[in-house]
């Protein structure tokens, strides 16, 4: 577990230094400072409007993995962020500051943006064939948890693979060139590695319960006299711009096209199967989340077994309950 959260705490001590969105507690300017993985969340944010007509003002800065974005948190660097909710877990563990605030599911639980691929013309066509073969993961995400309930679902155990912890691009890299057999991806890299070599999905997230998205705060700015408020309105500004996204897939597909630089047809693709609405912390929520504190305790990647309901602060639910 100490190595774990080095290594992670060393990858985002870089990644908080090349966003240089300072590391004050709360502005002076009542600036909320927003962690956004990649360039969607923004220009989901703008395209649907949202950044008119707060009070306060939104400073964002881009993160390449959730478990830099709450580094980036515990440094005091960035105030609130989206990420699935493994990152949430190991936070948790370590002692961080930091609160679940509100909580992104898939609209359609039958699709999933993640998935367990392999190169086109692989021998490999079931996870049970992932025996001994060398799988790209990164570590501490909900891609390593797809990786662990695929392989128990396949009479398998995570020591019956060789994981290659990477981060996503240079998972992609790797994958690729073919150095590792197979890897545990998300969308856009998905979809960028389906539509570029052809690779294949031999399991996806549908069903693992594995698609949920977190926003996550700072304890210290959900408290804080100006920045608490700011975060009850983003909260709610998120919920309707996922929302929008839902009503207008043609408008949200045209503005990730652009923002994330792939082409139309394959931002369609991918968003067809990602649409996500807010939903209130609830007992369904904090059940998946249990389950997968347990298989992380269970790997012994956890220093004790948790109990993640203190992940959670539901005070926020009101905020988009209709």
């Amino acid at each position: 577990m100490r190595k774990t959260l080095t290594a992670l705490g060393v990858a985002s001590t870089v990644a908080v230094a090349a966003t240089a969105c300072g590391t004050s507690d709360a502005s002076s300017e009542n600036t909320l400072r927003v962690g956004s993985l990649g360039a969607t969340e923004k220009a989901l944010f703008l395209a649907a409007g949202q950044d008119k007509g707060a009070s306060y003002k939104i400073k964002w800065s881009t993160f390449p993995a959730g478990p830099q974005l709450v580094e980036a948190e515990k440094a005091g660097a960035v105030d609130v962020g989206l990420a699935a909710s493994t990152p949430s877990i190991f936070a948790q563990a370590s002692g961080a500051p930091i609160k679940t605030i509100a909580v992104l599911k898939p609209k359609n639980p039958a699709l999933s943006s993640q998935a367990i691929l392999v190169p086109k013309d692989s021998p490999i066509k079931t996870v049970a064939d992932l025996k001994g073969k060398k799988v790209a993961v990164t570590q501490g995400t909900i891609l390593q948890y797809l990786l662990i309930k695929a392989l128990a679902k396949n009479g398998l155990s995570y020591k019956d693979v060789k994981p290659v912890n990477l981060q996503i691009p240079d998972a992609l890299s790797a994958f690729k060139r073919g150095d590792v057999d197979a890897w545990s991806t998300i969308d856009p890299y998905r979809a960028q590695a389906e539509g570029q070599v052809g690779a294949r999905a031999i399991e996806t997230g549908a069903g693992y319960g594995v698609g949920a998205f977190y926003s996550i705060a700072r304890k210290k700015a959900v408290e804080d006299a100006k920045l608490g408020p700011a975060l009850k309105d983003f909260v709610k500004r998120t919920a309707k711009a996922h929302a929008w996204a839902v009503a207008n897939p043609d408008a949200w597909a045209a503005a990730y096209s652009k923002a994330n630089n792939v082409p139309l047809p394959l931002a369609k693709a991918l968003l067809g199967r990602s649409s996500a609405v807010e939903t209130q912390i609830n007992d369904s929520v904090i059940a998946d989340q249990q389950a997968q504190a347990d298989a992380y305790f269970q790997l012994g990647l956890l220093p004790r077994k948790l109990d993640v309901h203190e992940e959670f602060d539901s005070r926020f639910n009101g905020e988009f309950a209709s």
